[in-house]
């Protein structure tokens, strides 16, 4: 956000803090390796867009980690909440960047697999930051061929290949922890209430026999002796 803020008429020109600078002595000056050479930039009208799709993320974190703390939180959770309202604040500040951070508070099974199918809602939150970035890195790249260098038709730039890299990998890790979660969470076996809700079923049986068959049949059978 800070490397297209940087290279924008937001900090060079007509922007945010360039005159404020001048009346409060300060400016958000970036530092080396942050400044695009031969005359590139960004436009304000992409800083505006990046850091609209920031602020959209956020909010839609805030509003997946809201609407499971009214509606598909335990008790345990909301109680442990309300008795530590520091934790809580922090925690539901710090999901704003993520939901997960909601799961300091969970200590029940049920709270922290809910938490963890968030991930995925964090990650669809992603896709339009992505395509900021990706658009962004796109212009400046013709931007440069259009001037005749030949060398951007190779374009790279580090700050925003380094925010691309790290927007796919979050979607990838995070989008498959959400579906993990989401399908192992049916799997548990619920508690009836019953001695017989403990007994092992036909599946457990099952399950077990051909488990040993796999590892007997994966056991090296013995050298010949000489």
């Amino acid at each position: 956000m800070l490397h297209i803020y940087w290279n924008s008429p937001a900090h060079t020109g007509d922007g945010y803090l360039s005159d404020a600078g001048s009346h409060f002595g300060w400016v958000m000056s970036p530092p080396d390796g942050f400044v695009m050479g031969d005359g590139l930039t960004t436009t304000s009208y992409q800083f505006r867009l990046a850091l609209g799709c920031f602020l959209f993320a956020m909010i839609f974190n805030l509003l997946a980690i809201s609407t499971l703390l009214v509606r598909y939180s335990t008790n345990v959770l909301r109680r442990r909440l309300v008795a530590n309202p520091g934790g809580a604040v922090l925690a539901l500040t710090l999901s704003a960047v993520h939901p997960e951070f909601m799961g300091w508070m969970a200590d029940r099974q049920h709270d922290v697999f809910n938490i963890g199918k968030l991930g995925l809602v964090s990650a669809i939150g992603d896709v339009p930051l992505l395509g900021v970035f990706a658009y962004v890195f796109e212009d400046v790249r013709q931007s440069g061929s259009d001037r005749g260098l030949v060398a951007y038709e190779d374009f790279e730039d580090a700050v925003l290949g380094l925010a691309i890299s790290a927007c796919v990998l979050h979607m990838a890790v995070y989008a498959a922890r959400g579906v993990v979660f989401t399908l192992a969470s049916g799997l548990r076996r619920k508690n009836e209430g019953s001695l017989y809700s403990y007994l092992p079923k036909f599946g457990d049986g099952l399950t077990s026999l051909v488990g040993l068959v796999q590892v007997r049949g994966s056991q090296p059978s013995p050298s010949p002796s000489p």
